[in-house]
């Protein structure tokens, strides 16, 4: 059972990406929407989104409402939780 142990886990973690992407993939949005995303999900503040995409952090604060809206999601906090990231 040891041994099946890091397939287990693999597995696990593999389908949940799967499960969490057709999620995302349901929410309809933009590219750019996806991009913040992925970048709260990896656990960057919004001014290290807006560097890192090269917006403002209004226009970042705007892209996350758009996401919430369309996700029902009403918190960073939930939606980190929801895609599984480090935020």
């Amino acid at each position: 059972l040891d041994n099946a142990r890091p397939f287990i886990e693999h597995s696990f973690v593999t389908q949940r990406a799967f499960e969490t992407a057709r999620q995302v993939e349901e929410w309809g949005l933009t590219e750019r929407e996806r991009e913040v995303l992925r970048l709260v999900r990896d656990g960057a503040s919004n001014a290290e989104i807006g560097r890192h995409l090269l917006i403002s952090v209004p226009t970042v604060k705007s892209h996350l409402q758009h996401v919430y809206d369309k996700s029902a999601i009403r918190s960073r906090v939930q939606l980190v939780a929801r895609l599984g990231g480090t935020g």
